[in-house]
């Protein structure tokens, strides 16, 4: 098992750093030890699903099943066994104490890989570290603003992204991605609070470069410039994450960007704009956001509420799940531009109460209240048919599904 410790306080030459977030590597001091270009092995593909699940035995059969489902094994405790003495064999040749970081067992048809108190990995400092600010907000912002701004700064991208698509992979990069998210939205209502607009500027523009389109976070961003009387910067803003937009999803901006957008040529006129007034404006404009967009966590947590609230009014409540379905070699570019266009279409083409989550990286769930089971087969059907529409890409079908219970 692993010994507790603080993970950002653990330094020294003797550390070994295993990142998982942005592409994955391992660093003994300033040395790289791992090959990035082997990821793609099978020996690998073991390693990472383990180093995944560590400190748990997981099962030859469910490992089998979980990496190569369609391989078919004579022997499978033997091919096991192969893999793992081509990885002991690249870590004695690359780093000969490995062991003193890593502790791999079989026992019984069972495999697990334990990390020692000297590994320091970047997702256990990310969950930790998000953690510990958001504790430290209640009783002192300014402390947990820069822990909040250190946190933020591990996150380097999706987890094992060279595992584009491996299923077991997407979960936890869809977790990661809403934590890190999550984490930024909550450091900017701290900078909000402590009345800091350059810093969530500054903020904005960092996760920009691993989340260009963000929908609330663009829309935060244009609007802290112009209550900030920045407003060729906020015109800027809006041309440049456009014509991403346009050139490498294909898709239009997003419902409420062009609302904002229209604000913004409302007061761009060669007047003299007062901040004061400008900041009034902002606070009271009533944009047509459309539905309410929320990790899963916070939509499970609605969906229980609403659900007990229905069932005391004799009503009932509908869930909706659009699920994209894809070939195993599809490109997760694509993949992704399909999700983006399905989200702009939920978003124009629902209510302003109805409640949305991206659940996985495949799939939106929608609450829909009192609405009875033919009107939510309408829904499904409007969306499937606007998505079809738009889209460009053959490959990809959308599912849709209705739901009268949905897990708690």
């Amino acid at each position: 098992m692993r010994m507790k410790k603080d993970l950002h306080f653990v330094k020294g030459e003797d550390v070994l750093r295993v990142f998982m977030l942005g592409g994955f590597q391992i660093k003994w001091g300033q040395t790289e030890i791992f090959q990035e270009s082997i990821v793609a092995n099978k020996e690998w593909e073991l390693f990472l699903f383990l180093l995944t699940n560590r400190g748990k035995s997981v099962h030859v059969d469910t490992i089998l099943e979980t990496l190569w489902p369609n391989a078919d094994y004579s022997d499978p405790q033997s091919a096991l066994r192969m893999q793992m003495h081509r990885i002991r064999k690249f870590f004695d040749t690359q780093l000969p104490e490995w062991e003193q970081y890593f502790n791999i067992a079989s026992h019984r048809g069972y495999y697990r890989l334990d990390v020692s108190a000297s590994c320091w990995i970047d997702v256990e400092e990310f969950e930790l570290g998000s953690q510990e600010a958001r504790r430290t907000s209640l009783s002192d912002i300014d402390m947990a603003i820069k822990q909040y701004e250190r946190v933020i700064g591990i996150y380097r991208g999706g987890y094992l992204q060279e595992k584009s698509l491996s299923l077991w992979v997407l979960n936890l990069r869809h977790y990661y991605r809403n934590l890190y998210l999550k984490t930024v939205y909550e450091l900017i209502d701290l900078l909000h609070a402590a009345k800091q607009s350059d810093r969530i500027i500054a903020v904005c523009e960092e996760v920009f470069l691993l989340e260009p389109f963000e929908d609330i976070l663009n829309i935060i961003y244009m609007r802290i410039l112009v209550s900030e009387g920045k407003i060729q910067k906020a015109f800027n803003h809006y041309e440049h994450i456009t014509s991403l937009m346009y050139h490498k999803l294909g898709i239009a901006p997003f419902i409420a960007m062009k609302d904002l957008y229209r604000f913004l040529v409302a007061y761009k006129e060669p007047v003299k704009l007062d901040k004061d007034k400008v900041q009034e404006l902002l606070l009271n404009e009533e944009m047509d956001l459309g539905p309410m967009l929320c990790p899963s966590e916070t939509f499970r947590q609605i969906y229980i509420l609403e659900r007990r609230r229905m069932e005391r009014s004799g009503k009932s409540v509908q869930v909706i799940s659009l699920t994209l379905a894809f070939p195993e070699d599809y490109a997760p570019e694509s993949l992704e531009k399909g999700m983006v266009l399905l989200k702009d279409v939920i978003t124009s083409g629902l209510r302003k109460g109805d409640v949305v989550s991206r659940w996985h990286d495949t799939q939106f769930v929608i609450l829909l209240s009192d609405l009875d089971q033919g009107l939510a087969e309408d829904v499904v059907s409007r969306l499937s048919r606007d998505y079809a529409v738009r889209s460009t890409e053959e490959a990809l079908r959308l599912i849709g599904s209705i739901h009268k219970r949905w897990p708690e």
